[in-house]
């Protein structure tokens, strides 16, 4: 009984931990605009690295296999985000475009389409340039996401 007990508590464990770190990475960097670097460290969780070097401004640099983050933050909360994601086939990248392109509408953004592969979205606290494209070095898709208030 005991036993039992104890493995469902590990894989309770586990599977909070997991759920946490998947939700967190698919928090858009947009929806952090405006947002203190302690809310970004609470959503993201401890950055790669973090730069201090200016007292005003503070950079804080998340890296994954296939996602890259930065958020630059001063006295008034994150003024600039971006994220790249790596993506492996043009059908994921496009997939994962539009769930970004949702999120924005969802979250009240006006979206404007400059061409198939590149957007822009804004509201009243944010702007957003989502782009999509081949990385010809990698053979990978890259979708990008540069924010700022």
């Amino acid at each position: 009984m005991k036993s039992r007990l104890g493995f469902f508590a590990i894989l309770f464990t586990f599977l909070f931990i997991f759920t946490s770190v998947s939700y967190s990475q698919s928090v858009p960097v947009y929806k952090m605009i405006g947002k203190s670097a302690k809310t970004v460290t609470n959503t993201y969780g401890n950055p790669a690295h973090r730069d201090k070097s200016d007292p005003l401004l503070e950079c804080m640099f998340y890296q994954t296999k296939n996602l890259r983050m930065v958020f630059v933050s001063g006295k008034d909360g994150v003024f600039q985000a971006e994220s790249t994601r790596l993506l492996n086939s043009s059908n994921s990248a496009k997939s994962h475009l539009d769930d970004i392109l949702k999120g924005c509408i969802e979250a009240g953004m006006e979206v404007d389409t400059l061409n198939p592969d590149d957007y822009k979205a804004s509201s009243m606290d944010a702007r957003a340039e989502i782009t999509l494209f081949k990385n010809t070095y990698s053979q990978k898709y890259e979708v990008r996401v540069k924010a700022t208030k």
